[in-house]
């Protein structure tokens, strides 16, 4: 049976993102015991070069008591409408009895070879392709007003700092300068918050900036609009 992912789930591709963008998986050497790590390949295609990992999900999922792996939780962690597992050897897509089902047998021969299991999503309907594109443009105009009010912070304390630093001030009869301002701004410029530390960071920026700079209203009211409208995004 399918599942039907929703706009409240983060798509393959955002979590993809997440871990380009530093993201640990955080998973152990070796999956638990009574578990199976699962490769999901975001990108495959017939002919699918397996080596390619930069679009590949990975997470350990519990076998049945039985033995066999039910796909279910593989399709709630990752939103995905229905998922199949490939032949590592024959590299081509495992067709199964019960699709959401393997038998214990089934998960032994595929696991054999590289000791994980390998699974591809087959084509989604067309109600979860405009799902996922609904979500994504929300999430890309939330990202783009997190990015300009932090380019916006950085620039305000840019300035500050440069006045800082400009006036020296005396310690242990030493005349020196203050460093700590450049290291606030490198952080502001080089960290890579969370979504949720991204949020709280943004809405105080902004409005901090609002008393200084009437050009970037419209930037707070937008921000304010994506968030109110589309709070699932943080899910």
């Amino acid at each position: 049976m399918g599942n039907r992912p929703s706009v409240f789930q983060r798509t393959p591709e955002e979590r993809l993102e997440a871990i380009w963008n530093g993201r640990k998986v955080g998973l152990s050497p070796e999956p638990p015991a009574g578990h199976l790590r699962v490769k999901f390949y975001v990108e495959y295609e017939k002919d699918y070069d397996l080596a390619v990992t930069w679009s590949v999900l990975v997470a350990d999922f519990p076998l049945e008591p039985s033995g066999e792996f039910n796909f279910a939780r593989v399709k709630r962690k990752w939103a995905l409408e229905s998922c199949q597992a490939i032949d590592p050897v024959r590299l081509i897509p495992f067709e199964s009895q019960r699709p959401d089902v393997l038998s214990a047998i089934a998960v032994k021969v595929l696991t054999e070879e590289t000791r994980e299991l390998l699974i591809y999503e087959p084509s989604p309907s067309e109600r979860t392709l405009k799902i996922r594109e609904k979500r994504m443009r929300v999430v890309r105009r939330y990202e783009a007003s997190v990015e300009n009010a932090q380019e916006a912070i950085v620039h305000k304390v840019d300035a500050v700092a440069n006045c800082l630093s400009s006036r020296p001030f005396q310690r242990a009869g030493v005349v020196t300068t203050r460093s700590w301002p450049n290291t606030i701004r490198r952080s502001l410029q080089y960290s890579v918050p969370s979504p949720h530390y991204s949020l709280v960071l943004g809405a105080i920026i902004i409005l901090i900036i609002l008393g200084e700079y009437s050009k970037y209203v419209k930037l707070f009211f937008d921000f304010i609009s994506v968030i109110h409208s589309q709070i699932f995004i943080f899910f």
